[in-house]
């Protein structure tokens, strides 16, 4: 997942900042490939773990993890065999190919595989039947024979070439003149890049093949669905993290932007007098890069720590009747969104050098919303320890489930507000508001903490008092709730690493 996620992002990135890139067809087929696998990453894996771990088969998680990896592993499939369809036409037709296959064709063929497949996926969940995986088994093997024929045939081109080629070459030879082969560099260098395509081909049959034997044999009730074949869903998502290391083999276009793009070190000084600008823009890439490689694990970790936290949550139906998990959960929730959403779209626009265009907004909205709830609601948690801890008699009353849904819904509303007012205005009072928000949220969480402090100090002296009276008097005295009461107050002292990490 991670390398799914990082390397289509920077494969992307060189290919948005390369505009001689972008008007290529056959780059366009494989910008759609890696946006394709790069979503495969970002929502794909994440949910297919997610109900792995649940081991949800027909509830709503399943059916939302079948429509997306259904659906982004069919256009990944499908751009792949669009992509050697698209090598023999460049190698048949070499004379009338630029004119045959157009940047905006192959724009439309792109989109046109993203309607088939996203219709596919929603007619397995509508009916989830083995007709369906049928199905998907024919349309994966009419990929393979489309593929394995178009290989094939690009196979016989190229040898006629190098047969013509030879006979040239032997004319040359013989009577000692200069021949000219008509458009051979050309035919050469599309037969290179046919070539080197051909490892797409490999990589899809190893991938696919497992699942698609699984599915026929399914699908025909010769075998069930068992543990053994989980790992053929894992061969089909391995394609995704495999494909952006065949974009930067296979095109020396995109491997050179890549490594331009991304290296630690400038090396387009033209002169002398510009040196000391060229440094300052490397230092600030060399920056940048760092800052979005520190990000890619920790997004990572995000997305896989409260996916599990949230399925051990949702598994567990005592935890969530109880008020302060419903805040955890709330909190879960949100530091998942920011490592779903927020996280790729800032370093999208780190990467993009995006600072006032619509990404950038975009960018804010998202990452000051999520961030603006997650501080509030870590607030929210250490004043609901505090409640616990003062009013331990009354407090099941006092915080009902009912109660923290709604203050953990309630806390959304100032975080998005002050994130659309900072989008629309971007001024320095919205940073005094951020400031004054943020300062809030500390002295609230410092004040109950101090407060828990104290409160606990308080019921160890009584403890102390207690305790020497029953070794006085060698008689068993009850402290009244004393059990409830330690148990809060261990909840309240762990707690305060959330303090503690927010600081």
């Amino acid at each position: 997942m991670l390398t799914s996620i990082t390397g289509n992002a920077l494969v992307l990135a060189a290919i948005l900042r390369t505009p001689s890139l972008r008007s290529v067809p056959s780059i366009i087929f494989l910008c759609s490939l890696a946006s394709t696998d790069f979503l495969v990453g970002l929502l794909g894996q994440p949910f297919y773990i997610a109900s792995e771990l649940y081991h949800s088969t027909d509830g709503p998680l399943s059916k939302v993890e079948v429509l997306i990896s259904a659906s982004l592993c069919g256009v990944s499939l499908a751009t792949i065999t669009a992509i050697s369809v698209d090598r023999l036409l460049a190698r048949h037709y070499h004379m009338t190919y630029p004119n045959l296959m157009t940047t905006k064709r192959a724009m439309y063929a792109s989109a046109s595989l993203w309607f088939l497949s996203v219709l596919l996926a929603c007619l397995r969940v509508a009916w989830g039947s083995e007709v369906i995986l049928i199905f998907e088994g024919v349309c994966i093997t009419i990929c393979f024979v489309l593929s394995s024929a178009s290989y094939i045939k690009i196979y016989f081109i190229v040898r006629h070439h190098q047969i013509q080629i030879h006979a040239h070459q032997q004319a040359v030879n013989s009577f000692n003149i200069s021949v000219n082969i008509p458009d051979s560099n050309n035919m050469i260098i599309s037969k290179k890049r046919a070539l080197k395509t051909f490892i797409y081909f490999i990589c899809m049959i190893f991938c696919y093949l497992p699942y698609l034997s699984f599915s026929l044999l399914h699908a025909t009730s010769v075998i069930g669905y068992e543990k053994n074949w989980f790992f053929a869903e894992t061969f089909v998502f391995l394609n995704s993290s495999v494909n952006p290391f065949l974009y930067c083999w296979c095109n020396r276009e995109i491997r050179t932007s890549t490594m331009s793009n991304y290296s630690f070190f400038s090396k387009n000084e033209s002169n002398s007098d510009n040196m000391g600008k060229m440094d300052n823009i490397s230092n600030f890439e060399t920056i940048v890069v760092i800052n979005c490689i520190l990000n890619v694990p920790l997004m990572l970790t995000s997305i896989t720590g409260n996916a599990l936290v949230l399925a051990a949550i949702l598994r567990t139906s005592s935890l969530r009747s109880v008020p302060s998990i419903i805040l955890l959960c709330s909190l879960a929730s949100t530091d998942l969104l920011l490592g779903l959403v927020g996280q790729p779209f800032y370093i999208a626009s780190e990467l993009y050098h995006s600072t006032d265009g619509p990404l950038s907004k975009v960018v804010y909205l998202i990452s000051v919303s999520l961030c603006g709830v997650s501080l509030a609601t870590m607030t929210a948690i250490s004043v609901d320890r505090l409640l616990a801890l003062h009013y331990h008699m009354t407090y099941p009353n006092l915080m009902t489930t009912k109660r923290a849904m709604y203050a953990s819904a309630s806390l959304w509303f100032p975080s998005v507000l002050l994130a659309c007012l900072r989008v629309a205005w971007g001024t320095e009072v919205i940073f005094i508001f951020e400031g004054v928000f943020i300062t809030i949220c500390f002295v609230l969480s410092s004040a109950s903490y101090i407060k828990i402090y104290f409160i606990v100090r308080h019921h160890q002296i009584q403890i102390h008092v207690h305790q020497q009276a029953v070794n006085s008097f060698n008689i068993s005295l009850n402290i009244p709730d004393s059990s409830n009461m330690i148990i809060s107050k261990k909840r309240a002292l762990k707690t305060f690493i959330y303090f503690i990490s927010m600081i």
